[in-house]
């Protein structure tokens, strides 16, 4: 058996991901970024994930995961949308462990506050579960229906 050369690895991992430019995507320079001074289009580009690995790939990856979701959904429909709170999307879905004393990994959704669910990013789950750690999604109510003062204090 061979061993493993990690630069060549490296390189070989490197040369073989299509750059963002190449999928249509916008490059974000992050080298010298002063929040506070950065234009409204740059903080939200900073932000904007689809923008990054181009709209093909984001709807591709996006598919993957709602379906691989889904699927975890209906094998483990037993906690799903338990209300936290009045608002529609203020639920949690949790996915205990097999052990009750189990740590609990605790996903919070992206989305930059204006989109996205739990119930696509459920997948995430997948990996805890398998480690025998619990899961816990939570939705939240989206802007502009609430400030993000509301968001996080729900």
């Amino acid at each position: 058996m061979t061993a493993l050369d990690r630069r060549a690895f490296v390189a070989a991992t490197v040369a073989s991901i299509a750059t963002p430019t190449a999928l249509g995507a916008k490059e974000c320079p992050t080298a010298g970024m002063d929040w506070i001074t950065m234009s409204l289009e740059a903080r939200n580009l900073a932000y904007n994930n689809v923008e990054h690995v181009g709209p093909d790939n984001a709807r591709k990856k996006t598919e993957g995961w709602a379906a691989a979701s889904k699927t975890l959904r209906e094998q483990r429909p037993q906690h799903l949308d338990l209300a936290y709170g009045n608002g529609e999307r203020n639920k949690w879905d949790l996915y205990p462990a097999s052990d009750p004393q189990a740590p609990c990994f605790v996903h919070i959704h992206g989305g930059y506050w204006q989109r996205g669910s739990k119930e696509i990013f459920a997948c995430l789950s997948e990996g805890p579960l398998a480690r025998g750690l619990s899961a816990a999604l939570c939705g939240y109510t989206l802007a502009p229906e609430a400030t993000l003062t509301q968001i996080t204090m729900s």
